[in-house]
């Protein structure tokens, strides 16, 4: 069982930022002004709420109206873009932030320092379904280039053809640019704010080092934000100091989850649902729609086809010559596919072998052709359902053999 929380206080994180030349002195910095409050985001804890205890990856279940229809997220501002925030993590800001106002009002915490004066909610949980979503449509444009300067957009005459280019791109790129929403999740394209578990005081860009120390470790107020964010379990990030990470394994941060009817071992099962059960209908889904907008643009297709005469005795037979014959351009019209015909289309086994290759080539698994084969074979006959092969089940055998085989680098 891997509990990324119990990392968050470890000394040996990686250090080495622009602001800080050599590798260990920012951790020097920080010990040498008492500053212990504080954890870094790199690595594995990039990865926090994330992944769940036994390191699956997970996502927050369902949209932002599901999650604040069942109460599992509140929205922190009244604007008109809403700031979406765990509950429990809301309620121990919340508490935190009055706490706070009631140190500054006995100047406990200086007014005028900047920046760590009043604690407000600017960025919360951040929703990975529409990110991701908008970079698979940047996916489907560069596949359309792909085609268009291969010829081989006239080409394609249905979605088992058009599956079998897609599938050759993808695997010449998804080693950098991921496809499942596992591999997306895991990928430097999400943020710890999709975790749902992690907000953040301030609208700054983390790419400015500089601040963080200038606004931030050397702000006379750093000192009793990070002991108030500690009393109400919260930790402070120390790459981006205006972040707060609730720790799951606080005392305090347990007291606001169970508040809510929520414990540190139930969490992920009751506010998460786990990646692999969704990427096979996600990469699906995207194919269809990849597809039925081919179709939009190019709904027609066209093929020669040899008309023989009537009074040709061998109709029908090639006589190595066309003099009998006419050869006509013939049109086909393209059709749009359905998820339902996109699986029968395609294939059951042919989707397992797809997504096990993509997952191997996300994790930059590094086995042999010979390997891999062996190990989908064994896929193959463990999900088996009804004397054929179940896709679900065919996902979750192969989930199973990628996990088998990750390397977590903490």
């Amino acid at each position: 069982m891997v509990d990324i929380t119990s990392k968050l206080y470890r000394g040996g994180m990686k250090a080495g930022t622009a602001f800080f030349s050599r590798q260990n002195e920012e951790l020097e910095y920080l010990f040498n002004r008492n500053i212990t409050n504080v954890g870094s985001t790199r690595g594995v804890i990039g990865l926090y709420g994330l992944v769940d205890m036994q390191f699956n990856t997970v996502n927050m279940a369902g949209t932002y109206q599901d999650g604040v229809d069942s109460g599992r997220l509140i929205i922190a501002n009244t604007s008109a873009s809403p700031i979406f925030v765990t509950n429990f993590v809301h309620d121990a800001f919340d508490a935190m932030a009055t706490y706070y106002n009631v140190a500054k009002q006995h100047n406990k915490i200086r007014a005028n320092a900047g920046f760590l004066v009043d604690m407000k909610i600017k960025r919360g949980y951040e929703s990975i379904n529409n990110s991701h979503e908008a970079y698979m449509q940047t996916y489907f444009q560069a596949f359309t280039d792909y085609l268009n300067s291969r010829g081989l957009v006239e080409k394609i005459r249905n979605f088992k053809e058009f599956m079998h280019h897609f599938e050759n791109f993808i695997y010449q790129v998804v080693t950098e640019n991921p496809v499942t929403r596992t591999g997306f999740t895991r990928s430097i394209y999400s943020n710890i704010l999709n975790g749902g578990l992690a907000i953040e005081i301030e609208n700054i860009s983390k790419s400015r080092e500089n601040l963080k120390v200038t606004d931030f470790y050397e702000n006379p107020n750093f000192d009793n934000y990070s002991k108030i964010a500690n009393h109400f379990g919260f930790v402070v990030d120390r790459d981006v100091p205006w972040r707060l990470l609730a720790n799951i394994s606080s005392p305090r941060m347990q007291l606001f989850m169970q508040q809510h009817g929520v414990t540190k071992m139930g969490l992920f099962d009751q506010y998460y649902v786990k990646t692999s059960t969704l990427d096979v209908d996600i990469l699906i889904k995207h194919a269809a729609t990849f597809y039925n907008t081919y179709v939009a643009r190019e709904p027609e297709t066209t093929r020669p086809e040899l008309v023989f005469n009537q009074n040709c005795p061998t109709k029908g037979s090639y006589l190595g010559s066309i003099s009998t014959g006419t050869l006509k351009i013939k049109k086909l019209a393209r059709t749009t596919v359905s998820k339902e015909g996109a699986i029968a289309d395609y294939g059951v086994k042919h989707w397992v072998k797809l997504y096990f290759k993509l997952r191997l080539a996300e994790e930059k698994i590094d086995i042999s052709t010979a390997q891999a084969n062996s190990l989908l074979q064994s896929i193959y006959s463990r999900s088996i359902k009804n004397n054929s092969i179940d896709l679900a089940l065919g996902v979750f055998y192969s989930d199973l053999e990628i996990k088998r085989r990750i390397t977590v680098e903490l």
